[in-house]
C-alpha cells in the first residue's frame, strides 16, 4: 500500500525463442521478434526514470539434459544458440534500435531512438567521441546514412528526430576506432542493428 516510487532493478530479462525446439508449455517467439520485443523493451525502461539497471538472461542457450537444447527445456534466451550461433537478438542486443511511431507525413521528422553499447568503452580507451549512423533503404534501393547522432549518453544511448525521404526500411550502423580493428577475438569491425520498416505518407 506503499505510494512510494521504489527504484527497479531487472536482474534478469529475455525472451525465449523457438528455435531452439522446447519441450515446455511456454510462450516462445521467433528470434525476429524477441528482437524487435528486447529493443522495445528496453526503450520502455529507458523512458522509466524508476528504472535503474538492466540484464540480459542469457548470453548462451543454456545445456541440458541428453536429448534436450536448454536447461529444464525452459531457457532459450540466449543471444545466441548453443553452438554459438548468434541470434537476431545478438545484433539487437548490441545495437538496440527502436522506433516509437513508424508512420508519418512527409516532411515530418520520426524519433530514432537506439545504443551503442560498446560506444563508452571505445570513447574511454580511444579518446574519441563516439559516433552512429542512421541508414535509411527506400524499397528495392541501397542503404544510405541520413543522419549522424553524437553519442554523449554515458551508457551509449541516442535519441534523435529524422526526416526521410519516403516509405523504407531504417537501421543503424557503428564502427569501432581504428585502434580496435585488429583484436582476432573481436569479430565484424562494423555492427549493424536490425532493421526497421517505416512509412511516410
Amino acid at each position: 500500500g506503499s505510494g512510494t516510487h521504489f527504484p527497479i532493478y531487472n536482474t534478469e530479462f529475455g525472451f525465449q525463442t523457438n528455435p531452439p525446439q522446447a519441450q515446455c508449455q511456454c510462450v516462445f517467439l521467433s528470434p525476429t521478434t524477441a528482437a524487435y520485443y528486447l529493443n522495445w523493451s528496453e526503450y520502455i525502461e529507458f523512458v522509466n526514470p524508476r528504472v535503474r539497471s538492466d540484464a540480459q538472461y542469457l548470453l548462451y542457450d543454456a545445456p541440458g539434459p541428453p536429448g534436450h537444447v536448454t536447461t529444464q527445456s525452459v531457457f532459450s534466451s540466449g543471444l545466441a544458440f548453443l553452438s554459438g550461433q548468434p541470434k537476431a537478438t545478438y545484433a539487437a542486443f548490441q545495437l538496440p534500435l527502436y522506433l516509437p511511431s513508424t508512420s508519418t507525413s512527409s516532411g515530418h521528422a520520426l524519433t530514432v531512438w537506439g545504443q551503442v553499447r560498446p560506444a563508452p568503452y571505445a570513447q574511454r580507451d580511444s579518446g574519441s567521441q563516439q559516433q552512429v549512423q542512421v541508414q535509411f533503404q527506400p524499397s528495392g534501393g541501397s542503404w544510405t546514412t541520413v543522419s549522424t547522432a553524437t553519442i554523449t549518453n554515458s551508457a551509449g544511448y541516442f535519441r534523435v528526430p529524422v526526416t526521410f525521404p519516403s516509405s523504407g526500411s531504417v537501421r543503424l550502423q557503428w564502427s569501432y576506432p581504428a585502434a580496435f580493428m585488429f583484436i582476432p577475438t573481436l569479430g565484424s569491425p562494423v555492427l549493424t542493428s536490425r532493421t526497421q520498416a517505416i512509412t511516410v505518407h
